[in-house]
């Protein structure tokens, strides 16, 4: 196989639905939309009031993880802050979640 094809091969990978958003945003692939991104609103928010809740929702391939890890990139450019991107479907069934699951893989 050339090199070439390979090196496609690579970059054709990095923007498939299920690629890993965080080597993309670390590979240079995120690029910045423009107009008031949902990362920088929500980063505002919690830099305002880091207890509060928020719930983020769309389709698959939305985006939706791409712009929480620019928000808590943004966030830990505040400084005093400290956020942590855990994906819960690495840790536990979304399907069969209970009461309590959120907060005890948090706490790993």
């Amino acid at each position: 196989m050339s090199n070439r094809l390979q090196i496609f091969r690579e970059r054709m990978a990095a923007f498939e639905g299920a690629a890993n958003p965080q080597e993309a945003i670390e590979n240079g692939y995120y690029v910045r939309a423009p107009g008031k991104l949902l990362a920088e609103k929500l980063s505002a928010r919690v830099a305002l009031r880091p207890a509060s809740s928020h719930l983020l929702i769309g389709g698959i391939g939305s985006g939706k993880t791409t712009q929480l890890l620019v928000a808590c990139q943004r966030l830990k450019e505040i400084g005093d802050i400290y956020p942590i991107y855990i994906d819960v479907s690495l840790y536990a069934d979304i399907s069969k979640i209970t009461s309590g699951v959120l907060t005890t893989i948090a706490e790993v």
